[in-house]
């Protein structure tokens, strides 16, 4: 059995869904609908965990994007942020079970990487200077990131 993760969404609110995917003599087919954001408003961004046993998502909450993660087999879910900025894009920090990055909206506007710890460490800026709007982790060493503005 293989795991899948999707997105419903629309322009007011999205939830996020986890399903069950199978696949039998060529035919793949989706079951068992989960919602694992289950919340007003903006759920989005989903990734897996490295490991594959969580999924990190965006959500609001208290009028802000905070982080959130789901249990697969546990079926829960955890906020793992809880800051004053916004935060997007939650993934996975290669090589770094204990680690994730996303790009946080800070309340003077800038819009920066972060990497974070879930032991609720400081989080720390990966790219100074840099507006990073999305980004992907190709490898340990190598990001993949869409720079907003002018990079000169």
């Amino acid at each position: 059995m293989f795991w899948c993760c999707a997105l419903v969404s629309g322009q007011e609110s999205s939830e996020i869904y986890l399903f069950d995917l199978e696949e039998k003599d060529s035919t793949i087919s989706i079951s068992n609908p989960i919602n694992i954001s289950n919340s007003a408003g903006y759920d989005n961004q989903p990734s897996f965990t490295e490991d594959g046993t969580g999924i990190l998502f965006s959500s609001f909450r208290n009028g802000q994007a905070d982080v959130a993660k789901y249990f697969i087999n546990e079926k829960y879910r955890v906020w793992i942020t809880n800051t004053e900025a916004n935060e997007f894009s939650p993934m996975s920090y290669p090589g770094k079970k204990k680690n994730f990055t996303c790009v946080r909206l800070n309340e003077d506007e800038t819009q920066l990487l972060y990497k974070y710890t879930y032991k609720k460490k400081p989080a720390e800026i990966m790219i100074p200077n840099t507006t990073v709007g999305y980004y992907l982790w190709f490898n340990e060493k190598t990001l993949i990131s869409y720079v907003i503005g002018d990079t000169e």
